[in-house]
């Protein structure tokens, strides 16, 4: 979890802010931020559907990871659902 905690500030600092403040100046470059952003997190989320597919593996550890990947996704598709 520490190490989670210590990535984030940094990837703040990388991709830039997001949130709209009504500011043209301000938000045009919020938007370019913001599809960095996405363009990460769709990357992120296709390796992490690669990693799921081992799920049904026989290998104990491999198994282990294809089952929490999987779990993941299956939380980000209820999260998503809820918000519609």
């Amino acid at each position: 979890m520490e190490r989670l905690e210590n990535l984030k500030p940094v990837v703040k600092r990388l991709l830039g802010l997001i949130t709209p403040v009504g500011d043209s100046t301000i938000d045009e470059t919020r938007l370019l931020n913001l599809k960095d952003t996405t363009m990460i997190a769709d990357y992120l989320i296709e390796e992490i559907i690669s990693v799921a597919k081992f799920k049904y593996d026989t290998r104990h550890s491999i198994k282990a990871c294809g089952e929490f990947a999987d779990d993941f996704i299956t939380k980000l598709k209820e999260r998503l659902d809820t918000n519609k």
